[in-house]
C-alpha cells in the first residue's frame, strides 16, 4: 500500500512481537502487539493491584477520558515542557493532566521528508551530516512520558494527557 500511496498511515496488529522489527523496517506508523499486551495484562492481574481496572479506565470507549492526545498550540513550539505544563496547570488543566509528548505524529513518510528538508537548510556542513544522522533514526508517534522540564517542543508534538471522570458523590 505504501508504494501506491507513501503518504498513507500504516497501522498493523501483530499476535507475535518477534516479527515486530520487520514492521519497523517497512515504517510502519504504529505496531499494536496483542498477545503481548495480554499477556503482561494477565501477569500483572495476578498481583491483586488492580492494574487491570486502570488500564481499562485509560482506554475506554469513552472518547472524553482516559488517554487523550491533543494539539500543542503553535505558540509553545521552541518552549520547553515546563512553560506548556504551567500554562495548562494555570488554565485548571481542562483537557486533563499533562504526562508526556508524543512526538513527530503522523506519517512516517511526511516526517521525514520535513526533516531533510530542514536539514538541508543550514549552510554549515558539519551540522548538515549531524542533521542527516538524525533523520536515519527518525521515529514517528514515538511518546515520551514525563520528559524533562527543560526538553522543548518541537514541531509535530502533541500532548498526552489522561482526563478521569467527575467523582459526583463518591469518597
Amino acid at each position: 500500500m505504501e508504494n501506491l500511496n507513501p503518504g498513507i498511515y500504516v497501522a498493523a496488529e501483530l499476535l507475535d512481537g518477534k516479527f515486530q522489527n520487520h514492521l519497523e523496517m517497512a515504517h510502519c506508523d504504529e505496531v499494536i502487539l496483542t498477545q503481548d499486551y495480554e499477556h503482561s495484562l494477565l501477569a500483572t492481574a495476578f498481583s491483586g493491584q488492580g492494574y487491570s481496572n486502570v488500564i481499562r479506565s485509560l482506554i475506554s470507549d469513552d472518547a472524553d477520558t482516559g488517554i487523550l492526545i491533543d494539539e500543542i498550540p503553535s505558540s509553545f513550539v521552541g518552549k520547553t515542557y515546563k512553560e506548556y505544563e504551567d500554562y495548562l496547570w494555570n488554565a485548571g488543566n481542562p483537557g486533563g493532566v499533562l504526562v508526556g509528548l508524543l512526538l513527530n505524529t503522523g506519517n512516517f513518510h511526511q516526517r521525514r521528508k520535513e526533516a531533510l528538508r530542514e536539514a538541508q537548510k543550514n549552510p554549515d556542513f558539519k551540522t548538515i551530516i549531524s542533521d542527516l544522522q538524525k533523520v536515519k533514526t527518525l521515529k514517528s508517534n514515538e511518546p515520551v512520558l514525563t520528559p524533562p522540564s527543560d526538553m522543548v517542543i518541537q514541531k509535530n508534538s502533541k500532548a498526552i494527557l489522561v482526563k478521569g471522570k467527575k467523582m459526583e458523590g463518591k469518597l
